[in-house]
């Protein structure tokens, strides 16, 4: 079949390639697309901002309770006008999409191209292919792209690519549970930490919501007998959500979504509850979705709860730096606004693990294992054995296909087939690519051996476009100035050997081996709890699991905590500088800790404060259990946030925003907890290495546990 030759990548003479990410976490190719995966895809080229760097300055200002700008925010309308695009970039990604006729788009919030194409016409568009992947714990399948280029006008205009590849996070662990926890209800929260004071007015200006991804949902029949149980005291029409945003809710009880939903509504009953659900299973996608989504209401709910993030390298699940960059930058457009994130701090502990970090620097070169082998499977590269052996906990050897390469061309300068000729025959597809790239016909085609079609012509039509055919069968050749035509090579797989036990090494060209981690040990803080723009919230628990008794750091699971690579206190998080440094500079004498250098000491550091994250009541499908996490503290804390916004609207005061300068100083209006550490991961009990709590910040439960009297005097206190 020969697709219409359309101008997929016609403006400019040249193209950027956005390779195809390695595998991990699970995931697989199947063969082909099925039926309905093959009708359509979507796509988001999020196009670059303008005074980024000048609005963290205002936000900084504008959340700093000493400043006299304090809570003086602007309109959404307003920083999407002072962050907006240029214009020339805009209309360079518009006009390029709008040369394939079959595609439509829309343009969200003046800076967002959400694309949506037949597959054929995305594939053209994109130079690419398009494939399913399929995971062995999972039953949804996922289209993503292969290897895909942007013309080099839309490459400079564009922040980052959404939706082409991603994955979800992959499936938790369940944490292991040696003591049954002190039940936690609405009414344990108010009295631990002494939530009262505030008669909610049930107004439309203050409201909360939680965040839902992963296919998480909840049930409306759940929260009414949640209220009826546990909130005995609240209103009729209390329990009700009053506001479905995003995809469609299914009426299902999941039980991440029953916990947030019904801790969120529990803690401030009559603050009116959004449930903000995004199921795409792409979680950096569907992060960037979710807060443009919010920066596209003139008047948002003035809290976010959002108990989802990952312990890991980003990688894994294919958010790459550009796109943290783009979710980071709504975090910081949002808080400009007076809205409050609060993200859960992780279940990880330390984020310490022994899985191989996939660095190169980190594998044994030239190196085969000996021992007790489990499986051998073709993979094309080492970095997917090391993938798949970090989430089976597993060593491996990748070893290079052996024989001769195939024959073809390698696509390399000056090794893409014939000059000035062009095939004749049966054609298998048709796309275009640059005019003066004849490299990238045949690395498509190469992308396509496994199909079996092999054989290409690349034959300018314009000054900037080139027809680039993939051939089912050839029959002859012409004569055609500036055409390419040839064979691509095949791609070689070599073979990755997996195994359970490890009883020696031999010398082996070629072959790279690892699955311990090695060299300098490497955490990981969770993202985005991590970004200096939200209010990362970790664990506790009782000591003695008794009701009333003091608070320590949580261990039936790690409470997320610790240092960010990606993220400085200088400029961004300075507000929690001198509170860390302390903890610093006065380390807990542990054999835990983690060695000098495996962690950047002014690196954004969480969790920020904590809360009560073990034992949590919650109903699901009519029947209760206990639930714990800090996806548990996470919307505990914002229902109390919510509480506090709600005091400062009645006396004429805006609501609290941004809250981590505001949180930092007034760390006496939390209790410090001085017990437990997070060497604990989850599902896996003690880990290595990890963080003990302290007196004062650390980074187990950060500045400790609310007393909400306190914060209720310091919020009606600010301007």
């Amino acid at each position: 079949m020969i697709y219409a030759a359309v101008a997929a990548l016609a403006t400019l003479a040249s193209a950027d390639l956005h390779r195809e990410p390695a595998l991990g976490c699970g995931w697989r190719k199947a063969s082909g697309l099925s039926a309905e995966a093959s009708q359509s895809v979507s796509f988001t080229l999020s196009v670059k901002e303008s005074n980024l760097g000048e609005l963290k300055t205002f936000v900084k200002d504008v959340s700093n309770p000493r400043s006299p700008n304090y809570a003086r925010y602007m309109t959404t309308k307003e920083v999407l006008a002072f962050t907006a695009p240029r214009q020339e970039d805009l209309d360079a990604v518009v006009e390029w999409v709008s040369r394939q006729a079959e595609c439509s788009y829309t343009i969200s919030n003046g800076r967002n191209v959400r694309v949506t194409c037949p597959v054929d016409a995305a594939e053209n568009l994109l130079a690419t292919r398009f494939h399913e992947l399929t995971h062995k714990r999972r039953s949804d399948r996922l289209v993503r792209a292969g290897s895909y280029y942007l013309p080099s006008d839309v490459e400079s205009a564009v922040a980052a690519v959404f939706g082409l590849h991603g994955l979800p996070l992959p499936p938790r662990d369940d944490e292991p549970n040696p003591t049954a926890p002190a039940d936690v209800t609405p009414a344990v929260l108010a009295s631990t930490y002494k939530i009262s004071g505030v008669k909610v007015s049930r107004g439309d200006t203050n409201r909360l919501s939680v965040a839902e991804f992963q296919g998480q949902y909840e049930k409306d029949s759940d929260l009414a007998q949640f209220f009826k149980q546990y909130v005995p005291d609240a209103q009729a029409g209390d329990e009700k959500i009053s506001k479905f945003v995003g995809d469609k809710d299914q009426q299902q009880a999941g039980v991440e979504a029953s916990l947030d939903i019904q801790y969120i509504m529990g803690v401030a009953p009559g603050v009116k509850a959004e449930f903000w659900l995004y199921a795409n299973q792409d979680f950096c996608a569907d992060l960037e979705n979710y807060t443009s989504t919010i920066l596209s209401d003139e008047q948002p709910s003035l809290v976010h709860s959002v108990s989802y993030g990952w312990q890991g390298n980003l990688t894994q699940v294919q958010c790459t730096d550009d796109k943290v960059k783009v979710v980071d930058a709504n975090f910081v457009k949002i808080g400009a606004t007076g809205v409050t994130i609060v993200f859960a701090s992780g279940d990880s502990g330390s984020g310490y693990s022994n899985r191989p970090t996939c660095d190169p620097s980190t594998e044994k070169q030239d190196t085969a294992y000996q021992g007790t082998v489990l499986r051998t499977e073709p993979a094309p590269e080492a970095t997917e054995c090391c993938e798949i052996a970090g989430e089976e906990g597993y060593s491996y050897t990748w070893t290079p296909a052996s024989g001769p390469a195939p024959s073809g061309a390698t696509c390399q300068p000056g090794d893409i087939g014939t000059e000035g000729t062009a095939y004749e025959g049966e054609a298998y597809r048709t796309l275009m690519v640059p005019a003066t790239e004849p490299q990238i016909c045949c690395e498509i085609t190469q992308q396509e051996s496994t199909s079996g079609y092999t054989s290409f012509s690349f034959i300018p039509v314009s000054s900037t476009q080139a027809n680039c055919t993939i051939w089912k069968s050839t029959s002859g050749s012409k004569s055609v100035k500036g055409a390419y035509s040839g064979k691509a090579a095949g791609r070689q797989e070599g073979n990755c050997s997996f195994f359970k036990e490890v009883t020696g090494t031999s010398s082996q060209k070629g072959s790279i081996s690892g699955g311990q981690q090695s060299g300098n040990v490497v955490l990981w803080p969770s993202w985005p709890a991590s970004s200096p723009w939200v209010t990362a919230v970790g664990a506790t628990r009782f000591v003695g699991q008794q009701v009333g008794n003091e608070e320590m750091a949580s261990d039936q699971f790690g409470s997320g905590g610790g240092f960010s690579k990606m993220f400085s206190q200088s400029p961004d998080a300075e507000w929690q500088t001198e509170a860390v440094k302390k903890y610093t500079d006065n380390p807990p004498q542990d054999p835990t800790y983690p060695p000098a250098g495996s962690f950047p000491t002014t690196g954004r550091a969480t969790p920020d404060v904590s809360a009560l994250g073990e034992g949590y009541q919650v109903v699901t499908n009519g029947k209760v259990g206990a639930v714990g996490g800090t996806s548990a503290s996470a919307p505990a804390f914002a229902g109390m946030v919510a509480l506090l916004n709600e005091a400062r609207i009645q006396a004429g005061k805006k609501s609290l925003g941004f809250l981590n300068p505001f949180l930092y100083q007034n760390a006496d209006a939390f209790t410090d907890v001085t017990k437990g550490t997070n060497a604990i991961g989850r599902g896996t009990g003690p880990i290595k290495y990890g963080f003990n709590c302290t007196a004062g910040w650390d980074p187990a439960t950060g500045l400790g546990t609310p007393i909400f009297s306190k914060l209720l005097e310091a919020a009606l206190k600010a301007n």
